[in-house]
């Protein structure tokens, strides 16, 4: 899965995959990424993102989680004679999924819980499909269960399950289609061999997703292209059967892999995970200048039950006004997360300065410049992050 800030956030610009050539962000970040490779660059943005989920405690981005207690206790008891009280690990809580409880030893005979009686104590503080959501606080970390959690089988005899949602949608954008395409030189004209779906089941941007699941997009006009043959920001102009129209021609001739993105307008984005995404979020499309936030209405994919998780297509509400290449993500998280996973990145970046510096120093002593940085940049990592640290 794509983590939580990609080299686009670094470098501030679009990113044709394989090729980055924007700017850097030394004037923010202190840090010059242009130097490094684009490879260590996602290495690096996945090391931040274990970093930054290490410090919390817990995974930020959404997840689907199952918990289990036994009670009554300290963190599932009774609040009058009929209602319990369950206290999460993880927050905030998105969604119930599924609930129920047994008494007495393992093995546990399991009986259900009504969704319907299972409800956050606290309701997430801001609208999932408003502009606050991506900078909420997580709120509380309970739920209420009416009716079905009595507490007769004694001390520790009422054991009860609930699988939720939690933490805050981010996902990676993959390719309308995957496909191969035969060029000409200084031709703007190229032969596909599909122009609809995506087979995921290859390695993308260094991730490597489940097998066998088609995803249902197709080249369209407007689209964004990328390819061996071709230079970078170049569009689809016409489509006429499996021969493509270019905006710009071709640099060579031969076969390769053509690699579609999304036109203005798109409704439909594939994505490499959909879990939480279908309870309608509004999340921001991080791709440089071509920045842009779209709420989501509803998802589909290969895993459906008991939620949606894994690669799949994200039905937007809100059709996109800009144009976006695969490899950027999709987040609702809040800000100062994004901004910790950044500085978590730059702390890398500034550990490789600082081993220079010390191995150029004078013999037996070492320079404390770099470490003083670093210490800083760490400590402001883990203030940022106390609001989102695990509960229990």
């Amino acid at each position: 899965m794509i983590p939580y800030v990609t080299p686009t956030d670094l470098l501030g610009d679009p990113v044709a995959p394989a090729s980055i050539t924007g700017p850097n962000d030394q004037a923010t970040l202190g840090v010059n990424f242009s130097v490094i490779s684009v490879a260590r660059l996602w290495e690096m943005c996945r090391i931040a993102t274990s970093t930054v989920d290490t410090i919390a405690a817990q995974t930020l981005r959404g997840d689907s989680v199952y918990e289990e207690l036994s009670g009554p206790g300290h963190r599932l008891g009774l609040i009058n004679g009929s209602v319990a009280r369950f206290v999460t690990s993880r927050k905030p809580l998105l969604s119930v999924v599924s609930g129920q409880y047994a008494f007495g030893s393992p093995p546990w005979q399991w009986n259900p819980i009504p969704v319907a009686n299972i409800v956050p104590e606290q309701p997430p503080f801001s609208d999932f499909a408003s502009a606050s959501w991506e900078s909420a606080d997580p709120g509380q970390a309970a739920f209420l269960i009416g009716q079905y959690c009595g507490f007769g089988a004694g001390h520790q005899g009422t054991r009860v399950g609930i699988r939720y949602l939690t933490g805050w949608p981010v996902t990676g954008i993959l390719p309308s289609v995957v496909t191969t395409g035969t060029f000409t030189l200084s031709s703007d004209v190229v032969t596909v061999a599909a122009t609809t779906g995506i087979a995921i089941g290859s390695n993308y941007i260094g991730a490597p997703y489940l097998a066998g699941i088609a995803l249902p997009t197709s080249i369209v006009v407007g689209a964004p292209v990328t390819a061996s043959f071709l230079p970078v920001g170049t569009t689809v102009t016409a489509v006429s059967g499996n021969s493509l129209t270019l905006s710009n021609v071709a640099t060579g001739s031969g076969t390769a892999t053509l690699i579609v993105g999304y036109a203005p307008g798109s409704t439909l984005i594939n994505v490499d995970d959909m879990t939480t995404w279908g309870l309608g979020v509004r999340g921001t499309i991080y791709d440089g200048l071509n920045t842009e936030s779209v709420n989501s209405a509803s998802v589909s994919g290969a895993i459906m039950t008991p939620t949606p998780v894994g690669p799949g297509t994200i039905t937007l509400s809100t059709a996109t006004l800009l144009a976006h290449l695969p490899g950027v993500a999709y987040s609702a998280m809040p800000g100062v997360i994004r901004w910790a996973t950044m500085l978590a990145v730059k702390v890398q970046a500034l550990e490789r300065g600082a081993t220079a510096i010390t191995a150029q120093a004078t013999p037996g002593r070492s320079s404390s410049a770099g470490g003083s940085a670093i210490d800083r940049t760490n400590k402001a990592i883990a203030t940022m992050l106390l609001p989102y640290r695990r509960v229990f």
